[in-house]
Order: structure tokens, then C-alpha cells, then sequence
């Protein structure tokens, strides 16, 4: 029998909640021979929540323990030192799991920090030797680096984390709908770039949901806990990949079936130089890590929805 991973994230783990999203989860997570955590899994950087995200970290650690669920846990930029994994290669290579911070140098461009984070990713790039800048290890060093300066000194009293505080900055707003509309193919450059052997890339970050096809390589956001409140999860068994909204009810989460589009079967790893030239295109003017790393900044401007959620599954 194939062993079944689920991957979720963006938890943000010790913020405010209705619910008990450790206890929530239980059901559905205990199903599983493993669990990813792909990032902002708890706000451990930010002092009022901190002894809450530590606290709701462990019990979820424990109740996967005393169950026999497996745990890996990915980096984000809510949490840049919880771990010091920051992507990782599943289903034998075929799919590549990251966070997503590190698609843009300003990791969250609404943010009031944004110059300084791209700054701090500036340096810690152009503190390599400029053959090296382009190898992932060293771009999501760089993003871990933006990340933690984003959570200390000044920048931490600007920045509280606190999604209402974006009503109050108008133009913050419209680069968080311009970011979502822009970050499937930031995902699908910056895969095509660092794994070009992968099929699929699986991210969180920008809270929202859904399945994108662009050239030819399918990119899926695991939504957030928190706003929009649209979770779901992505199941590998075997070939088997699904994309799986998580519904609560009576104060637990449940796994809803993958509609059909969101359903795939893996072949073998495709060939990188033909991933490349599926995946590029000349002329793109979007913001890239590529910007910074010299590299082919090729990202495609025809963005194809296999399926958006917060449209077509309420």
C-alpha cells in the first residue's frame, strides 16, 4: 500500500482563533504516514504570540508523535527559523514544496517593510560570489535572511502581522490583489528556474487557494487558516495527487473529495530542458528573484485557472 502525504499550511499557530485549529485538524491529520507543514506554521517571531504559537506548535507535534504521523516542517517567512528546511522534493522528485516567500525579493510586497526586506535580501545575495547567486540554496538563504529582519527592530513595530491593518493602507490592498494575480507565475518562473524536473510545485503564502496551469506546469496554494479562511490540502499517495478543500464543522476540519480538475496522476520526471522551454518566455517585466540572481527572468504572462476555489466552491 502506497504511503499517504498530506501537505497544508500558513496554520499561523498562536494567533486569535474560534476554534482549536490543533484539535480541529486531528481527524483529518492522524489519516496520514505524513505530514508537511509548508510555512507560517506559528508566529513565533511576534512577542504577544509567542508563548501561544510555542505552546499550540508542540501539542500538534505530540499528537502527531503519539499517533505515528511522520512531520516535516518547511520554513516561511512568518516563521524563518522554526526549521532549517526551506523546500523539499516529493512523490520521488516530481513535485516541489516551498513555502513561496522566496518568489519575490521583498518576500510580501504590501508589507510597510517591504524596501527594507528587499534590501536585507540584497545583501545577503550580493554577499555570494555572483556564479552562486542563482542556486536555490542561496536564494532561500537570502529570503530567510529578508524574512528575520522582518520580525526584529523597527520593523516588527510596524509590521504586527495583523491582517485588518491592511484596510487602514488603501494601497497595500491593491498590491495584495496585484501579487494574486501575479504569483502563479512567479511560482511556475521561479520552478522552472531551480527544479525544471519537477511536474508540480506546491506553495502557500499568498492565502489563496486553487490550481494554476501555466506552461505546463501545475502550480497549487494550499490556502490559509487564517484570512480569507479558505484551507485545503494536498494529498500525494502513490501517482495519486489531489487537491482537497478542508471544510470545518461541529469545530473539526474535514477532507472534502478533489473536484476533477484538481485530481492528477504523476508520470516520470520530465525532461528539465523541455520543463524550460515550456515554462518561459521572453519579455516578462515581473518582479523575480532573477531580478537580483542574473538569471534568465522569463516568467509567463499567459496564466491559465485549472480551478479557483474561492469562485467556484463556497
Amino acid at each position: 500500500m502506497s504511503l499517504r502525504t498530506l501537505v497544508i499550511s500558513d496554520l499561523h499557530l498562536g494567533r486569535p482563533c474560534p476554534i482549536d485549529v490543533v484539535g480541529a485538524l486531528e481527524p483529518v491529520l492522524a489519516e496520514a504516514d505524513e505530514v508537511v507543514l509548508n510555512g507560517d506554521v506559528a508566529e513565533l517571531h511576534i512577542p504577544r504570540h509567542r508563548d501561544a504559537a510555542a505552546r499550540d506548535l508542540a501539542r500538534l507535534r505530540a499528537m502527531l508523535d503519539l499517533r505515528g504521523v511522520r512531520l516535516a516542517v518547511i520554513a516561511g517567512n512568518h516563521d524563518p527559523l522554526v526549521d532549517e528546511r526551506r523546500s523539499m522534493r516529493l512523490a520521488s522528485g516530481n513535485i516541489l514544496a516551498f513555502h513561496g516567500d522566496a518568489v519575490h525579493p521583498s518576500l510580501a510586497p504590501w508589507s510597510p517593510a517591504a524596501r527594507a526586506l528587499r534590501a536585507a535580501y540584497r545583501r545577503r545575495l550580493e554577499s555570494h560570489p555572483p556564479e552562486d547567486r542563482g542556486r536555490l540554496e542561496v536564494i532561500l538563504e537570502a529570503s530567510r535572511e529578508a524574512a528575520t529582519h522582518e520580525w526584529s527592530g523597527p520593523n516588527a513595530a510596524r509590521h504586527a502581522g495583523q491582517a485588518w491593518r491592511l484596510l487602514l493602507r488603501p494601497f497595500a490592498v491593491l498590491r495584495v490583489i496585484a501579487f494574486w494575480r501575479e504569483y502563479p507565475a512567479l511560482v511556475a518562473d521561479f520552478a522552472g528556474r531551480h527544479a525544471p524536473d519537477a511536474r508540480m510545485t506546491l506553495v502557500g503564502h499568498s492565502h489563496w487557494p486553487g490550481a494554476w496551469e501555466v506552461g505546463g506546469r501545475v502550480i497549487l496554494n494550499t490556502g490559509s487558516f487564517q484570512a480569507p479562511h479558505r484551507p485545503h490540502a494536498v494529498s500525494i499517495e502513490g501517482a495519486c495527487v489531489e487537491l482537497r478543500p478542508l471544510r470545518r464543522a461541529d469545530r473539526a476540519y474535514r477532507l472534502d473529495p478533489a473536484p476533477e480538475s484538481w485530481r492528477w496522476t504523476l508520470g516520470p520526471p520530465q525532461s528539465p530542458a523541455a520543463t524550460i522551454a515550456a515554462s518561459t518566455r521572453e519579455g516578462s517585466r515581473r518582479p523575480s528573484t532573477a531580478e537580483i540572481a542574473d538569471a534568465a527572468a522569463a516568467t509567463p504572462s499567459r496564466r491559465t485557472p485549472v480551478e479557483t476555489p474561492l469562485r467556484s466552491h463556497r
